[in-house]
C-alpha cells in the first residue's frame, strides 16, 4: 500500500493540466512507460466509470485479473470506480461501446494496440500513417466512435524520466468533434494528429515502448513482401527464441520471422514457421 501511495503521489506531481472531468471522454494512449497503470490517474481524479478497450487475447487471458486489481486498488484508496473490459474484436462492439458512453462511461484505449473487428491483421478499414520513418496501417474506429457519439478525444502519454525514478503523465490538447467535416475526414485527421504526438515521446524514450515487439503487424503486405532477404534458420539457437530475439507471425497465408534486434522481417515457409513456433 505504501509503495502504491508513493507511486501515485509521484504521478500526481508530474502531470500537466489535463482537463480531466467526469463527463465521458475517449482517453487514448500508447504502450509507453507505465501506460497500463495510468488508469489510476483517471480514477484518483474522479473518473468513476471506465470502459477499457482490449484485444481478444488480452480479454480472454487478463480480463478477470484486471477487474480484480481494479477492485483491490479502489478498496485501498477508498474510491469508487465501475470498470468494464471490452473485447474490441467481437461483432457489434461499436454498439456496446456507444451505449456505455451514453451511460456515462469514459473509454480507455491504446491506439498502438490497433485491434478491432476481425483482429489486428485485418487492414480493410485502416489508413496509412507516416510513423517512425515508415508507413503503418492504423485503425480509425476510436475516432469514428468519438464523432458518432459526440465525445471528445483526450490523447495522453506516460513515461519515466531518464533516471527511471519519476513517472510522468502528459495530456495533449483535447480533440473536439468537428461536424463541419465528414466522419472519415475527421477520423483521418484525428488519428494522424495523435500518432504525431506519440512519435515525439517514443523517439525520446524508445526503450520504454512495448510496441516494438509487435509493430510489424501494422506494416503493409507490400512492405513485408518487398523484403528480399533470407536467413539460415538452422543457425538460430533455441536460446534466441526463448530470449525473444526472434518472433514468427502470419499475415493471411504468408509466414514471416522478425529479427527483433535488427528489426528485419524475413519471409519463411510453412515448415520453418511450424518449427520456430514449436520452439
Amino acid at each position: 500500500l505504501t509503495e502504491i501511495q508513493q507511486f501515485s503521489n509521484k504521478i500526481g506531481m508530474n502531470f500537466n493540466d489535463s482537463g480531466i472531468s467526469p463527463e465521458p471522454k475517449i482517453y487514448i494512449t500508447c504502450h509507453l512507460g507505465f501506460c497500463k497503470a495510468a488508469m489510476s490517474v483517471l480514477i484518483l481524479n474522479g473518473i468513476s466509470k471506465i470502459a477499457l478497450i482490449v484485444d481478444e487475447n488480452t480479454y480472454n487471458k487478463q480480463a478477470k485479473s484486471i477487474l480484480e486489481i481494479n477492485d483491490h486498488f479502489c478498496g485501498m484508496f477508498q474510491v469508487t470506480n465501475y470498470l468494464k473490459v471490452i473485447n474490441v474484436e467481437k461483432a457489434n462492439t461499436v454498439i456496446e461501446i456507444s451505449q456505455l458512453i451514453k451511460q456515462g462511461y469514459s473509454l480507455y484505449a491504446f491506439l498502438d494496440g490497433n485491434s478491432g473487428y476481425k483482429g489486428v491483421y485485418n487492414k480493410e478499414k485502416t489508413i496509412e500513417v507516416k510513423f517512425l520513418s515508415d508507413t503503418i496501417h492504423s485503425r480509425t474506429g476510436l475516432a469514428k466512435i468519438a464523432y458518432f457519439t459526440k465525445t471528445p478525444i483526450v490523447p495522453f502519454i506516460t513515461y519515466y524520466s531518464e533516471d527511471k525514478l519519476h513517472p510522468h503523465v502528459h495530456f495533449f490538447e483535447e480533440i473536439k468533434i468537428d461536424h463541419k467535416v465528414d466522419i472519415n475526414d475527421f477520423a483521418d485527421k484525428a488519428i494522424r494528429n495523435i500518432y504525431s504526438h506519440f512519435e515525439i515521446f517514443i523517439r525520446k524514450y524508445p526503450n520504454q515502448w512495448e510496441a516494438w515487439f509487435y509493430l510489424h503487424k501494422y506494416l503493409s503486405n507490400e512492405v513485408l513482401l518487398s523484403k528480399d532477404k533470407t536467413i539460415d534458420i538452422l543457425k538460430i539457437e533455441k536460446k534466441d527464441i526463448v530470449d525473444n530475439k526472434f518472433a514468427v507471425f502470419k499475415i493471411d497465408e504468408n509466414s514471416y520471422m522478425l529479427d527483433r534486434l535488427n528489426y528485419i522481417v524475413y519471409p519463411i515457409d510453412d515448415q520453418q514457421f511450424t518449427l520456430l513456433k514449436t520452439e
